[in-house]
């Protein structure tokens, strides 16, 4: 082989070793956290569910996860598309295609007792989280404490100073 030819090595993963690499790469970002990712069956082939209890915020998590993809679905044209493989270089210079077999990943954080007692006492009436009353269904703790734990990375545990550590809507 001489200096300008390059090899091209395809990998083309099923719906089962692309879940595998999804689980394996949430372990090496969020070791301390515990992950749950089902696959679908039927209709549903190549739609995963991901869920967690606090941990990172459901922004970070679906970054991670949607470099994954096969494809994705376009509500303006009602179809469905093909994302193009991954491509990246190895350690001897040949390239290797990455060609996963997701659809999407349906994320779900969900939060322990403990946090939710936590955030109620945080968030409460006059507090940055409580909302500023123009709605009237929203004066109560239940979206305050929303509100704060949407924002709020839980994966070292609570923040000794919520305000600083909480991300705003708009930085999400």
């Amino acid at each position: 082989m001489t200096d300008t030819q390059l090899t091209h090595t395809v990998i083309d993963y099923s719906v089962k070793e692309t879940a595998a690499a999804i689980r394996k790469a949430l372990r090496a970002r969020w070791p301390g956290v515990k992950f749950s990712l089902t696959m679908s069956r039927g209709t549903g082939y190549g739609w995963m569910s991901l869920s967690w209890t606090d941990g990172p915020l459901t922004a970070e998590v679906n970054a991670l996860t949607n470099g994954f993809r096969s494809s994705y679905f376009d509500g303006m044209d009602d179809s469905t598309h093909q994302i193009p493989a991954t491509l990246c270089a190895a350690a001897d210079g040949s390239l290797i295609e990455h060609k996963w077999s997701c659809h999407g990943v349906n994320a779900s954080r969900h939060y322990s007792p403990e946090t939710e007692a936590w955030a109620e006492t945080v968030a409460v009436r006059g507090s940055y989280w409580w909302p500023n009353g123009c709605e009237p269904y929203l004066d109560n703790p239940y979206y305050a404490t929303r509100g704060l734990l949407a924002g709020i990375d839980l994966t070292n545990g609570f923040p000794t100073s919520p305000r600083e550590s909480f991300k705003e809507t708009w930085q999400r």
